[in-house]
């Protein structure tokens, strides 16, 4: 019954002031209440009906929400995503009724809302968004529920239910929806699609005990505890895992005591309790891999745990995964081709043989971001063995094997030889039932992983948190969509057959990857160009990933990145136009920084990273990614993201030389995807293939006063962005949704000035036996009218040409000095030294320069010496 909160009329009067306020009341809670199997691993509870009978929620809006938190006792915890929209499984909304004639439901109907369910937590949250004052309506006035007037809402009930509860109300305005929905068409609300709620718990690793063994009530009732907390609370949308989620302050809403949702039960069925014997490997993974390999899983049927199974009335197996892990593979896509699994006996001459369809079991659904394998069941196991005239169901004695997790070969090597002696009904999983026996045949159906947002702690944590296991369940009459259901979500559970099985282990959780740092980091040299030249050259820009900054990017739905010259420089050439190249980008070579002793391979496909537009006149370069960064490295066999230990790089505006000696030798060792950036994907490491990437600018619109650093900004954009590689200008281009990208480091790339960029090289030298030559270098587009190169000491001219040849050889440490004019009257300089030992170029005279030399001296070093310029005393700095 509900506890009200009464105020005596016999109380002072600042208590009568309050009074005024509103009367808060709990929140009446209604439970149905069915038994269900105590180790069920997806065993449908009761449902809950609350109903509202004050202004519980006055302090509700959109911006603030109140939230409701349903935990449930005993270790029980959700079975399958309902609700999470990170992973694309969008809030529920529910629907809201007032049973008093008279009334009608004001509210919006987004007022209720479910946001998070997600499989192996103990929690299921609702949000409240609209304050109670404005939930009914009565003459045209607003007002809050009362005791007299409460306005319900529904959780766990069947769509058939909800239509019989709310559809009616609905169309007399009592009701602010027909049925839950998590796509609300506002123009037509009948026309949204309709939702179920069913609640359905995994109690494989609860501590219900039946309620055949027990009297302590506590010990086989399932409950759950309801709490509101207010719109402080943080994260519930969003983290990975439950236990990321900052609660808010706790709000005055209160209910009832009806707390009861399931009653445990024991099997009373006895030997014939359908049972799986698992035999499964324990691998390592990752435990924030992208794509990981799990250990072998093979089980046994060892009794008549399908009797009733049929084509036209199949049993489903379901095989989920725990803490979240995904599939990362899509091995069978709705309405896809099945993988018939092969059943196999093993025994003596006068044992049993098999006799089992070849399509009596098969995967049927293997979907990549999904939670769980789907095994369809079309034969009754009473008769899966004959012996001479007699039928036999699987025994303990002879039990029939099914290899569900396992390589092409191990199948092939299982099921064989079984197959020609009649023991097994197929020679190896396969999808082809008139297979001759060709290891060609033959279908892998290894599991891969991804858990990179899972809640798998690595170890030495304990086993309960850094354990893989599947968690196996079986549905009967009434199971539909797992086939054809574009969504697991819009699968629908039946009967639960109430196999009793344990979840078997396949693999263990290690950090084999160091933490992320999803930051770019940028490390660019910069170079002087004129203020107003028509084609300067920049410095290279060398871009280091150390996290998994594209989590999304496919080929379906790639990633862009856009890059931006700063003042009004743009692009003086094009590199990259895809229509006017015949859709040729060039694709950017990724290589990880090399670390001793740690074998870190590049996986990320050759056409990963691409300049997809690069044309002249724009201010932009267009990048694009197609594999998401968890699927960039491979470290023993965990494909991962790049990390803070194993860095990915990638190396813009640099020469095909200089991309080619930096990546050749790595892509020969697994450690570049490419051996250089390039215009063909496929290039084998030749050098021929690989490309300049320079870059030009065109400064004559610079805008910022001489000196000014150019610079380049970064954004991030994913796959709805339109036109990038077909847009005639780049106005035309239409964003998508920013993607976070952090950069760091260095964004300046060139420094305008107004002397002629001149440089020297080598600007600094050692005189040997040798002649040396120095070279004075402008950028491409200047032409000189004058060169001189002096003597600083004696002002001596020494050359007028690009090139100076310093012969005879200096018997001392030279200085020079170059200047340029070009034909605009602009002028530039820069400097070189020769350094020359005062004690002779040739100290023990054997005719060549060798550590003979420096050996020659060493008596005269003194105890301070710094470095080798002290060794051979043509040190310049006179610094100590």
């Amino acid at each position: 019954m509900l506890k009200k909160i009464a105020l005596s009329w016999q109380i002072s009067s600042l208590f009568f002031c309050l009074s005024m306020l509103p009367i808060w009341a709990d929140i009446d809670l209604v439970t149905a209440v069915p038994d269900v199997f105590y180790r069920a691993a997806c065993g449908r509870v009761g449902s809950i009906k609350f109903a509202v009978n004050g202004n519980d929620f006055a302090e509700a809006t959109p911006q603030q929400p109140v939230y409701i938190r349903i935990r449930m006792d005993h270790g029980a915890v959700n079975c399958r995503d309902m609700v999470f929209p990170e992973d694309d499984l969008e809030q529920v909304m529910l629907p809201l009724r007032v049973e008093v004639p008279g009334y009608e439901v004001a509210a919006d109907p987004t007022t209720v809302q479910i946001v998070r369910w997600r499989q192996g937590e103990p929690e299921i949250w609702m949000r409240v968004t609209q304050s109670t004052e404005l939930w009914l309506r009565k003459d045209g006035d607003l007002r809050a529920p009362s005791s007299n007037v409460p306005v319900s809402f529904h959780l766990g009930l069947d769509l058939e239910d909800y239509l019989i509860i709310y559809r009616q109300a609905f169309e007399s305005g009592a009701a602010s929806l027909p049925f839950p929905t998590r796509d609300l068409n506002r123009d037509d609300i009948i026309a949204s699609p309709a939702v179920a709620t069913p609640l359905e718990m995994d109690l494989g690793s609860s501590n219900l005990v039946g309620f055949e063994n027990t009297n302590d009530f506590n010990d086989y009732s399932l409950q759950f505890d309801p709490i509101t907390f207010d719109h402080q609370t943080l994260g519930v949308e969003t983290e990975s895992d439950f236990t990321g989620i900052l609660l808010g302050q706790l709000t005055s809403v209160a209910f009832s005591d009806d707390r009861l949702l399931a009653r445990a039960s024991i099997s009373d069925a006895g030997d014939t309790v359908p049972a799986f014997s698992w035999r499964t490997t324990i691998r390592d993974f990752n435990y924030r891999g992208a794509c990981e390999r799990t250990g072998i899983a093979l089980f046994d049927m060892v009794n008549n745990g399908f009797p009733d199974a049929s084509a036209e009335n199949p049993a489903y197996i379901r095989l989920g995964l725990n803490r979240g892990a995904r599939l990362c593979q899509t091995k069978v896509a709705p309405g896809g081709d099945p993988i018939y699994l092969a059943l196999y006996l093993e025994g003596q001459d006068n044992d049993p043989l098999l006799d089992v369809p070849k399509n009596a079991l098969s995967i049927v659904r293997w979907v990549e971001g999904e939670r769980a394998v789907w095994l369809k069941l079309t034969a009754s196991t009473s008769t899966w063995l004959r012996l001479g005239e007699q039928t036999l169901p699987p025994n303990r004695d002879f039990p029939v094997s099914i290899g569900v997790m396992v390589s092409a070969i191990q199948s092939f090597e299982a099921s064989r030889d079984l197959f020609i002696e009649g023991r097994a009904n197929l020679p190896f999983n396969t999808t082809n039932l008139l297979t001759d026996g060709s290891l060609a045949d033959a279908v892998d159906t290894q599991l891969f992983a991804d858990v990179r947002f899972s809640s798998y702690v690595p170890l030495p944590a304990p086993p309960e948190v850094s354990t893989m296991r599947l968690e196996p369940s079986c549905l009967g009459e009434g199971t539909s969509a797992v086939e054809t259901a574009s969504d697991e979500s819009l699968i629908t559970f039946g009967e639960d057959l109430r196999i009793s099985s344990e979840h078997p282990y396949i693999g263990r959780a290690f950090q084999l990857f160091p933490d992320q740092d999803d930051v770019v980091r940028l490390e660019t040299t910069v170079r002087d160009v004129f203020e107003d030249g028509v084609c300067e050259l920049t410095g290279q820009m060398r871009f280091r990933i150390s996290g998994d900054v594209f989590p999304n990017a496919s080929v379906e739905e790639p990633a862009y990145v856009r890059l931006r010259l700063s003042g009004g420089a743009v692009l003086c050439e094009t590199l990259v136009d895809i229509q006017a190249n015949n859709g040729s980008p060039i694709y950017l070579a990724l290589r990880v920084l090399p670390i001793p002793d740690v074998d870190v391979q590049v996986v990320a496909p050759p056409e990963t990273l691409q300049i997809a537009r690069w044309k002249r006149g724009e201010n932009e370069i267009w990048l694009k990614v197609t594999t998401a960064t968890s699927r960039w490295i491979r470290y023993r066999e965990s494909i991962g993201s790049p990390n803070t230990r194993d860095i990915v790089e990638f190396v813009l505006a640099n020469s095909a030389v200089d991309s080619y000696t930096s990546c050749r030798n790595s892509f020969l060792e697994s450690g570049a995807n490419l051996a250089g950036n390039t215009r063909n994907p496929s290039n084998a490491g030749d050098f021929e293939s690989v490309v300049d990437t320079f870059m030009g600018m065109d400064l004559t619109s610079f805008v910022l006063p001489t000196p000014s650093f150019i610079e380049f900004n970064a954004d991030a954009f994913d796959h709805t962005t339109a036109g990038v590689e077909t847009a005639d200008a780049q106005n035309q281009i239409v964003l998508g949704d920013l993607v976070p990208m952090q950069l760091a480091g260095d964004l300046q790339i060139a420094r305008t000035q107004t002397d002629l960029p001149l440089r020297v090289s080598p600007d600094i030298s050692v005189q040997g036996l040798e002649v040396i030559t120095l070279d004075a270098i402008l950028p491409d587009d200047i032409v000189p009218t004058t060169i001189r190169w002096e003597n600083m000491s004696s002002g001596a001219l020494l050359s007028e040409d690009f090139s100076l040849a310093y012969d005879p050889l200096p018997g001392r440490t030279v200085r020079l000095r170059v200047t340029a004019r070009d034909i605009k009257g602009r002028e530039g300089e820069a400097f070189a030294v020769i350094l020359v030992n005062p004690e002779g170029l040739d100290l023990n005279g054997d005719g060549k320069n060798t550590i003979e030399d420096l050996r020659q001296v060493t008596d005269q070093w003194a105890p301070e010496t710094k470095s080798v310029l002290d060794l051979l005393h043509i040190r310049i700095d006179p610094k100590p």
